[in-house]
């Protein structure tokens, strides 16, 4: 692993930090409750910058270069949302992740057979 690569379990205390920090500026305290409802503003916003991607919405004069700029970031922003819910409520996205991936398997292997 290079040195700017972060395993999960790193990158879940990173954003516990980040998001705990946030009182500095005077909000409350978040919780798993407040990054779900900032997850949803998140999407919201991946969103329009998929729109504007694809010229469904204006892009505000923005390039493709600046709106995958801003995609990135906001795509980013979920991950760190996502992980700092899934630490407040002491789920181990590891374990999660992997048993996606099995179940995908289970499903994909089950859906072939039956088409």
């Amino acid at each position: 692993m290079n040195s700017k690569q972060r395993t999960i379990r790193q990158m879940s205390r990173e954003a516990v930090k980040s998001f705990d920090s946030y009182t500095a500026q005077g909000t409350k305290k978040w919780n798993w409750e407040s990054g779900a409802k900032d997850l949803a503003y998140q999407v919201g916003s991946v969103s329009k910058i998929m729109m504007q991607l694809t010229k469904e919405r204006w892009a505000e004069g923005k390039n493709k270069e600046a709106l995958k700029a801003e995609l990135s970031d906001e795509l980013a922003d979920i991950i760190a949302i996502t992980l700092f819910i899934a630490a407040e409520l002491k789920i181990d996205v590891e374990k999660a992740w992997r048993q996606m991936l099995e179940l995908d398997k289970k499903k994909i292997s089950e859906r072939s057979k039956s088409g």
